[in-house]
């Protein structure tokens, strides 16, 4: 199933599922049909897209296909649904995030081709981080080490932030 109660999905996840139809899960992914597992195993962290709901399903069918037709090059992606997660915080959010994971050697390339697509800022967050449950509305401070500034199409890099 390409949409599951916890954060463990299945190989080879590539039916498409409209994020804001969803509301017995999470999260919907998409696993690029290229990933290896030394890809999946190599996962370092994710770049964050926010949208508002009213722009979450349409951003995410352009990450998922740019995923599954290897435009973007990410070993897989996911996007929350319409069921209220308790990690996004408190009461109803009304933006909805899209994480496109990647490798530590493969964050800049992933980034850029990410932004992109969305056009947009976007940041990135290492795994260790939600690891240690660090969300925005647990943890004061930064949660992003990156970010990625789309700059009216001359994309520009932050220096890495320790966290």
């Amino acid at each position: 199933s390409c949409h599951v109660r916890v954060s463990v999905m299945a190989a080879g996840c590539t039916s498409y599922l409209v994020p804001t139809t969803v509301t017995d899960a999470y999260w919907v992914f998409v696993e690029s049909p290229s990933a290896t597992r030394d890809d999946v195993e190599r996962i370092y962290g994710k770049w964050l897209v926010f949208q508002p709901t009213s722009r979450i399903d349409a951003t995410w069918k352009t990450i998922y296909e740019a995923v599954i037709s290897g435009q973007l090059q990410a070993p897989r992606a996911k996007c929350s649904t319409s069921r209220d997660n308790p990690n996004a915080g408190p009461g109803k959010n009304p933006s909805k995030v899209i994480c496109v994971y990647t490798s530590r050697e493969d964050l800049e390339l992933v980034g850029l081709q990410l932004i992109y697509l969305v056009k947009e800022t976007i940041r990135y967050k290492p795994n260790e981080v939600t690891r240690r449950a660090m969300y925005s509305h647990t943890h004061k401070g930064p949660l992003t080490t990156r970010t990625l500034y789309w700059n009216d199409g001359n994309p520009q890099i932050s220096e890495e932030r320790k966290l």
